[in-house]
């Protein structure tokens, strides 16, 4: 998908994006967790963008629920896994993807589920084709959030 028309808001929305999922990645591989702090202080470094960027432009209302239903459609489409698949998922997945959501808004955080998501499949089928690892072992999710940020960059956002 190729869509035209990005503002500077959105282009500062996704670097700091793909940067917030570079260090969860990094947390996620070394830790096997992503912490609530890295997810606050995403909000928090959002909240202050849309609050100043949002007087500047004039349109604080239009940012704000932009960002709201990119959190709940990356909360509910990740809760809704982690439900159904008996935590197949992590908590920290679901939390980073309303992060993810909130910070870039509800396109692009559906198609960065998707890429993420993909990316993932394939990666663990190889590693279990290849025995690896087995079905039941854990493969941190954020670093391919983090490659499904780019995938969605470099693809022309």
């Amino acid at each position: 998908m190729h869509r035209t028309g990005r503002t500077g808001y959105d282009i500062l929305s996704f670097v700091l994006t793909a940067n917030f999922l570079f260090l969860l990645s990094v947390t996620d591989i070394r830790y096997r967790r992503i912490p609530n702090v890295y997810i606050l202080a995403a909000f928090a470094v959002k909240t202050v963008m849309i609050v100043i960027w949002g007087v500047a432009e004039h349109d604080f209302s239009g940012l704000f629920v932009n960002s709201l239903a990119g959190m709940i459609s990356g909360a509910l489409l990740t809760g809704i896994v982690y439900v159904i698949s008996g935590k197949g998922i992590g908590a920290g997945d679901v939390k980073m993807f309303a992060a993810v959501g909130y910070m870039a808004g509800a396109a692009a955080a559906l198609d960065i589920l998707v890429y993420s998501t993909v990316l993932c499949a394939l990666c663990g089928i190889i590693l279990v084709a290849v025995k690896k690892c087995r079905l039941k072992d854990f493969i941190p999710m954020a670093p391919f959030v983090y490659a499904g940020m780019l995938v969605y960059i470099f693809s022309g956002m």
